[in-house]
C-alpha cells in the first residue's frame, strides 16, 4: 500500500513542480543514509541509498518537461539491466543531503545525471 501511495503522490508532484521532486515521505527525508550504490545504464545513472530503517530509495536526475532539472526519488525499484559501478558505506549524510547534492538544475553538458551521481557518491 505504501508503494502505491508514494508513486501516486510522486507522479503528481513531478507534474506539479517539474523541479526538485521528492517522492519519499517527509519522515524519510531526514533519515540517515547508511549505504549508497551507483548504477549505470548507458548514459543514465542512478544512486540507490539505504536508510537506517533499511528502506531503500532510488535517486535519478533527469530533464524536466520545462527544461529544468528534476531529482526523482522513488521507492527502490528493480535495477535489472543496470550495472553496479560502486558502493560505499555512508556515515554522515541524510536523504535530504543526497537530494541536494544531485541538484535541481539540468544541463546536458555541465549538470546531467552523471554529474549528479558523481556528487552524490562524494557524500560521506
Amino acid at each position: 500500500m505504501r508503494f502505491v501511495v508514494v508513486v501516486t503522490v510522486s507522479l503528481f508532484l513531478l507534474v506539479l513542480t517539474s523541479k526538485t521532486f521528492v517522492g519519499a515521505d517527509n519522515d524519510d527525508v531526514d533519515d540517515d543514509v547508511i549505504r549508497a550504490a551507483r548504477y549505470q545504464k548507458g548514459s543514465s545513472c542512478a544512486v540507490v541509498v539505504t536508510l537506517e530503517n533499511r528502506w531503500q530509495w532510488t535517486l535519478k536526475k533527469r530533464r524536466a518537461a520545462d527544461g529544468g532539472g528534476a531529482v526523482v526519488v522513488t521507492f527502490k525499484t528493480s535495477m535489472q539491466g543496470w550495472a553496479l559501478r560502486n558502493q560505499k558505506d555512508i556515515s554522515d549524510s541524510s536523504l535530504a543531503d543526497f537530494i541536494a547534492a544531485a541538484g535541481s538544475n539540468y544541463n546536458e553538458q555541465r549538470d546531467n545525471a552523471m554529474h549528479a551521481c558523481d556528487r552524490m557518491m562524494e557524500r560521506d
